[in-house]
C-alpha cells in the first residue's frame, strides 16, 4: 500500500531525500500511481500524517470523556489526564499495531518541519484543546500561557522518546537503551505531571 510504504520511508529517512521512486519501489508500485492518487510528495506526507491522526484523536477523546464521567470534572487529577493523552500514542509504539511504530517515528520527525503546524493542527488541535482545558481544571493555578507551554514541552518529550536518539546510551555507558520505549513511558508520565504541578504553583 502506498501510504504504508511512504509512512515507513518518511519515518526512517529525511523527507527531502526520500523520492517518489523510493516509495514506489517500497510499495511494489510505480511513480505514476503515486502521482495519480496524491499528486505531490507533500500531499502524500500530509495524507500519512492525517491517516492515523483521526484515530489517535478519537482514542484520546474517549479516554478523556471516560475519566471525566468516572470522577467528575471538578475532581480530575493531572497525572491520569496525562496518561489518557499519552496512552494511545504509546500503544502504537509498544504494540506496533499496523505499523504504529512507523507512524510514531514519522511524527517525531515531522513535528520539527517548518510547515508542520497547519497539518498537525488539522489532525490534533480539536482534542488537544480539550486536554488543555482539562489540565487547567485539574490545576486551577495554571494560566493559559503556562498550560500551553507545558503542553508543548510534553509533546517534545513524547516525540523525543521515540526518536531513537542514542545519546542516552552514551550517557549511561549502555545501561539505558534508546529503543526501550516502555522505560521512557514509565518515567515520562510522572515527570510531566510534576512539571505541570510546579507550573501551577508559579504565580
Amino acid at each position: 500500500m502506498l501510504l504504508d510504504a511512504a509512512e515507513y520511508l518518511f519515518s526512517i529517512m529525511d523527507f527531502e531525500t526520500t523520492t517518489l521512486s523510493d516509495i514506489a519501489k517500497q510499495a511494489g508500485a510505480n511513480v505514476g500511481q503515486i502521482v495519480y492518487h496524491f499528486g505531490t510528495k507533500e500531499t502524500l506526507l500530509r495524507a500519512c500524517i492525517l491517516r492515523r491522526a483521526k484515530t489517535l484523536s478519537l482514542q484520546r477523546r474517549k479516554l478523556l470523556e471516560n475519566y471525566q464521567q468516572l470522577v467528575g470534572k471538578q475532581d480530575m487529577q493531572i497525572e491520569p489526564l496525562i496518561r489518557a493523552f499519552m496512552d494511545p500514542f504509546f500503544k502504537l509504539v509498544l504494540e506496533n499495531e499496523d505499523g504504529g511504530r512507523n507512524y510514531a517515528r514519522l511524527l517525531a520527525r515531522f513535528v520539527w518541519r517548518e510547515n508542520a503546524t497547519e497539518i498537525l493542527s488539522e489532525g490534533f488541535d480539536e482534542v488537544a484543546k480539550l486536554y488543555l482545558e482539562s489540565f487547567r481544571q485539574a490545576l486551577p493555578g495554571l494560566d493559559e500561557d503556562g498550560v500551553a507551554r507545558g503542553f508543548q514541552f510534553m509533546l517534545g518529550a513524547i516525540y523525543s522518546s521515540v526518536s531513537g536518539d542514542k545519546r542516552i546510551e552514551i550517557l549511561t555507558d549502555g545501561a539505558s537503551k534508546a529503543q526501550d520505549h516502555q522505560a521512557y513511558y514509565d518515567v515520562l508520565i510522572p515527570f510531566v505531571a510534576a512539571g505541570f504541578s510546579r507550573l501551577a504553583e508559579i504565580k
